[in-house]
């Protein structure tokens, strides 16, 4: 079995994710089925202090990757802040590899970076833009040393459909390789439908890890969409709410809960109230 296997939602600022309450995200990775979370722990050369909470979000029963933006100014500084993000108690890590390196002059900084950090005590892969044959990176140096590839399938942000953007990143990065691990987006414009298909793209694809970007990005609905049991539409939604006692009668809001409808404000009161009793 895969040691990483699951679903993640990536972190860069804990502080901008529940304001960096521990107890609270990983109430919410256990409620959307998240196997943990990978969360920024360098910059370049620069550990980031919330590193340490690695071990802290561990505690409560969730894996936990890190991932840190590779420049290849300083390789030795950058390789120096990857093993000490590992000592936290990472289970394993991401270098984020992207415009910097497109420059063929990188190659050498590419494959001394990679060479640094392939023997670490987890598995090490890399994470970068979603159409190899639009950025002229070394993904073939990247690849040659690192356990899996996380192509950054952000689709709204591309303006391409979601099913157009999957296949073709899985297409071309197919060509390295290693286990293709997919990212997909809960920010920017993403719907909840889209999510919910990304979900789905990646079963069908039987990718055993994939993720989301980003926590702090997204909105309450987008979050809520990661879940496997996310109710799509209105009608799924007013049938659950009916079985659970919470509302009485669905036709009155399948009629009026619409975006053509109106719902009486004592209604919406009953609603919220019974809502609340549940929580």
């Amino acid at each position: 079995m895969n040691s990483m296997q699951g679903k993640y939602v990536w972190i860069c600022e804990i502080k901008y994710s529940e304001n960096g309450d521990i107890s609270k995200l990983a109430h919410k990775a256990k409620e959307l089925g998240l196997a943990g979370y990978i969360i920024k722990t360098h910059d370049g050369t620069s550990v980031w202090q919330q590193a340490q909470m690695i071990k802290n979000i561990k505690t409560y029963g969730l894996k936990c990757g890190a991932w840190g933006y590779c420049y290849g100014k300083n390789i030795n500084g950058e390789i120096a802040a990857i093993r000490e993000s590992i000592s936290n108690g990472a289970d394993f890590y991401v270098a984020d590899v992207e415009v910097e390196f497109e420059n063929r002059n990188m190659r050498d900084a590419a494959e001394k970076l990679m060479l640094g950090i392939k023997d670490s005590s987890v598995p090490i892969g890399y994470t970068s833009f979603a159409i190899p044959n639009y950025h002229p990176l070394p993904y073939d140096i990247f690849s040659k040393y690192s356990k899996f590839a996380m192509p950054q399938i952000y689709w709204s942000y591309m303006r391409w459909p979601l099913e157009k953007a999957f296949n073709t990143s899985i297409q071309q990065y197919s060509q390295y390789k290693i286990p293709i691990y997919p990212i997909g987006q809960i920010s920017g414009d993403a719907t909840p439908q889209e999510i919910q298909d990304f979900n789905a793209m990646c079963r069908a694809a039987r990718t055993p890890v994939f993720s989301y970007w980003s926590y702090q990005g997204s909105n309450s609905v987008q979050l809520a969409a990661i879940r496997e049991n996310y109710y799509k539409n209105l009608e799924d939604a007013v049938k659950l709410l009916h079985e659970k006692g919470i509302i009485e009668s669905p036709e009155y809001w399948l009629q009026n809960a619409g975006p053509s409808g109106t719902v009486k404000g004592e209604f919406a009161a009953s609603l919220i109230i019974k809502m609340a009793s549940k929580l």
